[in-house]
């Protein structure tokens, strides 16, 4: 494929092919470097496709995105907030902006399966972001008052990301009278019962049952 690629300079079309396939055949071997190297290829091949390429070439295009922004996603993961809040935090939010830039690539391509996919990562993206500010350590030495007062700070932080959480989570529930129900509608679905149940829990219920 690679000798593909450089010795006949295919048409655009079989090229994302090869490359896609290349992709595939490290992923088998267990070249995840190259295998990421090969998705690059792809999206730079798709972002720089006249005519905005193909519904083929922009799912792979798609797909490669999803799986970068999978991966910012467990950098920001792997952030832990510590004392002093101020350093970490910084690092969590500068590792969150850019998760959330590549799952909304992701979901730019127009692809239904990837975009369900970017929308609930980015609605959990918000609700996480949101518990690891409540649930982070307090500084020692707090009077009573003044731990009241810094939970309070936390609560008018972490309250608008659970916000806005919820309002992505809808917008993802909301393809479902255009017929999109796949299994990121449904997670999202499942995440809407638990933050507000009273609105959609009995949905989520029905879903489960059908």
């Amino acid at each position: 494929y690679e000798s593909y690629l450089k010795q006949h300079d295919p048409a655009f079309m079989p090229a994302m092919e090869a490359r896609h396939a290349l992709v595939e055949l490290h992923v088998e071997a267990g070249n995840s470097a190259a295998a990421d190297d090969w998705r690059r290829a792809i999206v730079k091949a798709q972002d720089g496709a006249a005519s905005n390429g193909t519904e083929r070439s922009r799912t792979l295009a798609a797909r490669a995105t999803l799986h970068f922004a999978d991966a910012r996603r467990a950098r920001f993961d792997a952030v832990r907030l510590t004392p002093p809040l101020k350093t970490s935090l910084k690092t969590k939010k500068a590792r969150l902006d850019k998760a959330l830039a590549e799952y909304g690539k992701a979901a730019d391509y127009g692809i239904a399966a990837v975009t369900t996919a970017a929308t609930f990562h980015i609605g959990q993206l918000y609700f996480d972001f949101s518990q690891a500010l409540l649930d982070s350590p307090r500084p020692a030495n707090l009077s009573d008052q003044e731990r009241a007062q810094y939970d309070i700070l936390l609560e008018e932080q972490a309250f608008p990301l659970e916000e806005q959480a919820i309002s992505i989570h809808e917008a993802n529930v909301a393809r479902i009278p255009e017929g999109i129900y796949d299994q990121w509608v449904r997670k999202s679905l499942t995440q809407l019962a638990r933050l507000l149940p009273a609105r959609y829990g009995k949905q989520e219920a029905l879903s489960r049952a059908l």
